[in-house]
């Protein structure tokens, strides 16, 4: 959160997520999240600056660790066509043959 003074007008101005302040003088210092914009910034002076928090890394360094390990596997590539073909001309060739013999049969 930031805390601007327009030295104009002697407003202050605090930052609020996603709302733009401005005081309103000649000077139209205006303040929107963590950016300052004025005609002549010389005339505002920043009262208070805190820093954003950072977020706590929620992975441990085996997890970190696990993951490179992890992304540096080999992917091994599967030929499904071929063995469906393969399966499949199996499959057609033992009922042309199941149908020869039930007609050779009859």
């Amino acid at each position: 959160m930031i805390v601007v003074r327009c030295k104009n007008c002697n407003r202050e101005l605090s930052s609020q997520s996603g709302k733009t302040q401005c005081c309103g003088c000649s000077n139209m210092t205006t303040l929107v999240d963590d950016v300052i914009t004025a005609k002549d910034l010389g005339k505002v002076i920043i009262v208070r600056n805190l820093p954003k928090r950072k977020h706590k890394d929620s992975l441990t360094s085996e997890d970190l660790a696990w993951q490179e390990a992890r992304k540096q596997r080999k992917v091994r590539k599967l030929d499904f066509d071929i063995r469906w073909h393969l399966h499949m001309s199996k499959v057609c060739y033992n009922i042309d043959t199941k149908k020869q013999r039930s007609w050779l049969n009859n």
